[in-house]
């Protein structure tokens, strides 16, 4: 028995090195799929209700919601790169590694957003930070007022920036959502699975890589997130991500703060 344990992990690295010298040398974000294989729910006119997302939240299933945000400030002025450095090119962001190595990422290169869009030097890197009360205090005037569903689910904010065939690992925690404001980004998502899938060890866009699905989790889907589009993902759910653009933004929550007192908002935007 521990014999066939051994030449399972084995194999696994084997399929793991494959997948990826394939990626490396032949991969391209133009080949990956823009379907979806989690539920969109439709707007009924021009922007779907509070209630139906409510609903689709409470199932406890990922889904895609469309024309939630489009209120918004920022789903108009930070389409391009241009517009959003123009703007907001001088806040200073984290950047990281790809593959997510603890819940708790210590940035390692400090950038402003211009340096990191427009020096080929970072390209490999990603922005993905969780309360950053800083980086969210100067974007959230622009994508205010968030809609109720997304306010109760908003425990601490989220920000996400990254270049194409780039993308966040495998990874799990409380349950979040992303609004993507710029670009388009792949995601992967499935139900908890074992912190020990060989998934949570590759780059992330190798699992969208020709051949990638069989280091996909039992129940995994995949879906093609474009800008105007929200994705919630419920709690420890597994996910991982790939950027298909050159500039892809994206703003989110992650917790509950369904319990929260109204004066704990305030002090989380800093009013």
């Amino acid at each position: 028995q521990r014999h066939f344990w051994l030449l399972a992990m084995v194999g696994s690295v084997l399929f793991t090195i494959l997948v990826a010298l394939t990626w490396a040398t032949g991969f391209s974000t133009t080949e990956v799929a823009s379907s979806c294989q989690l539920q969109r729910l439709p707007s009924k006119g021009s922007v779907v209700s509070a209630k139906k997302v409510d609903k689709a939240i409470n199932k406890r299933r990922a889904v895609v919601i469309t024309n939630f945000t489009n209120m918004w400030r920022a789903s108009k002025a930070w389409v391009t790169k241009s517009g959003f450095i123009s703007e907001k090119g001088d806040i200073r962001i984290a950047l990281r590694q790809q593959v997510v190595q603890s819940s708790i990422d210590v940035g390692e290169h400090f950038v402003t957003i211009k340096e990191y869009l427009e020096d080929t030097k970072h390209q490999g890197l990603i922005a993905f930070t969780f309360d950053d009360l800083s980086i969210y205090r100067a974007l959230r005037p622009d994508y205010t007022p968030l809609p109720e569903p997304l306010r109760r689910i908003h425990g601490v904010p989220t920000f996400t920036l990254g270049r194409n065939a780039t993308g966040s690992g495998a990874h799990h925690h409380e349950e979040a959502w992303v609004a993507q404001l710029a670009g388009k980004k792949a995601w992967l998502v499935a139900p908890p699975v074992d912190e020990n899938h060989p998934s949570n060890s590759v780059e992330p866009c190798t699992l969208f890589a020709k051949g990638g699905e069989r280091l996909w989790p039992q129940g995994a889907r995949r879906c093609t997130v474009e800008a105007g589009e929200v994705i919630y993902v419920p709690d420890h759910w597994y996910h991982a991500t790939c950027n298909l653009d050159d500039f892809t933004l994206g703003v989110g929550g992650k917790g509950s703060s369904r319990a929260w007192p109204e004066y704990l908002h305030h002090i989380q935007a800093g009013d």
